[in-house]
C-alpha cells in the first residue's frame, strides 16, 4: 500500500523514529512501530480503507513520547497527498496510553484512519 510509504516519509520528516511491523535495528530511547487493519477494499471505486495503528515505546520519561504523539496527531489530522496515480488521505484524532504490564516500558498508541484510491 502506497499510504504506508507516505506515512513513513512523513514520520521521518517530523523526526520520529518509526518502522513497519517491528523494530529491526538497535532500539533507540523513543521509537514507533506501525501496522494496519484493512477494513474495506472497494473494487468499484478502487478505494482501500482501514486504520493504521502506530505504537510508541520508551523506557525513559514518557513526556517526549507524548510530544511526538501530539506532532503525529497534528500532522495527520487531515493529511492528503497524491503520488503518481494514487491519492491517500490519512486522518488522526486520537491517541492513548496503553498499559504494557511492565512498569519500565511505556507505550502510547495513535490510530490513523486511511483511505487510498488508485486511478
Amino acid at each position: 500500500m502506497k499510504c504506508l510509504g507516505i506515512l513513513a516519509d512523513e514520520l521521518r520528516n517530523l523526526g520520529i523514529n518509526a518502522e513497519f511491523e517491528s523494530w529491526t535495528g538497535k532500539i533507540p530511547h523513543y521509537y514507533w512501530v506501525y501496522t494496519y487493519i484493512e477494513s474495506e477494499n472497494n473494487h468499484e471505486t478502487n478505494c482501500k480503507s482501514g486504520i493504521i495503528i502506530l505504537d510508541g515505546f520508551t523506557r525513559k520519561d514518557i513526556s517526549k513520547l507524548e510530544d511526538e504523539k501530539e506532532k503525529i496527531i497534528k500532522n495527520f489530522i487531515d493529511f492528503r497527498k497524491t503520488v503518481g496515480s494514487t491519492t491517500v488521505c490519512l486522518s488522526s484524532v486520537d491517541g492513548q496510553m496503553i498499559d504494557t504490564q511492565n512498569p519500565e516500558l511505556k507505550k502510547i498508541q495513535v490510530n490513523i484512519d486511511f483511505k487510498e484510491w488508485r486511478y
